[in-house]
């Protein structure tokens, strides 16, 4: 069963612990939301084609739309990771995004450490007024912002 995604990426661990993510990838959304593991690979340095990072997907999120092909693009959120370094796991296939399993790749889930994601930054969501967040919902739902009211719970 295709439980697992891997990406070929020039993202590090530092980035994807901060940004809770690796992003932005050409994908098959449906398919991706399936799986329940992410395999990040080196696609540069002395490291190239190991696996550094094993997560456990959260969601899949769209980012915007790729400017030259049209495609759209997706982030790959991850809510724990465990650090790896397992050699030649990225074989050379063509399309930097690939569905597998971790069996086929060799990993053993009971081997890994699993840490938290503990990023502070909210990367999808900025900060609001209620004027501003009652004009998001009013355009969301087709209806007026006088329609929607705000109760914060302290």
């Amino acid at each position: 069963m295709e439980d697992t995604i891997i990406t070929f990426t020039v993202h590090d661990l530092q980035y994807i612990k901060t940004h809770g993510c690796d992003q932005s990838w050409v994908l098959n959304k449906d398919r991706a939301g399936s799986c329940k593991y992410l395999i990040c690979c080196h696609s540069e340095g002395a490291k190239k084609r190991n696996a550094f990072i094993v997560g456990l997907i959260s969601r899949i999120r769209f980012v915007g739309e790729d400017d030259k092909s049209g495609k759209d693009r997706w982030a790959i959120h991850i809510s724990e990771y465990a650090s790896v370094d397992i050699p030649n796991v990225w074989k050379g296939w063509q399309n930097p995004v690939r569905y597998t399993s971790l069996e086929k790749v060799g990993i053993e889930l009971s081997d890994l450490k699993f840490e938290k994601i503990h990023n502070n930054k909210n990367l999808d969501i900025p900060p609001l007024s209620i004027e501003q967040a009652k004009e998001g919902l009013a355009k969301k739902f087709n209806i007026s912002p006088e329609q929607i009211d705000i109760l914060i719970k302290g």
